[in-house]
């Protein structure tokens, strides 16, 4: 049975081996990256899983949730 984990959260065994991306939740290695740019070469890294859905997001090697990545977005000037 998979587990449903809150939406943004990475557990530490997802990693990527070779080169390849595996989910958190179903270890599928089906997964995107999309690395968004911030502010001052800043940037976030959005993740999701084809397989089952699974979305997270990542700042500066660390997991963040989306209300994060959107404080994130808020502070940044895009002009």
């Amino acid at each position: 049975m998979t587990h449903s984990l809150p939406y943004g959260v990475l557990p530490k065994n997802a990693l990527r081996t070779g080169g390849v991306m595996r989910c958190p939740r179903c270890d599928g290695e089906d997964c995107i990256e999309i690395d968004i740019g911030l502010e001052d070469k800043d940037s976030v890294q959005f993740f999701s899983c084809r397989k089952c859905e699974q979305k997270w997001w990542k700042h500066e090697g660390g997991t963040v949730n989306l209300d994060e990545v959107l404080d994130l977005a808020a502070r940044s000037d895009f002009r």
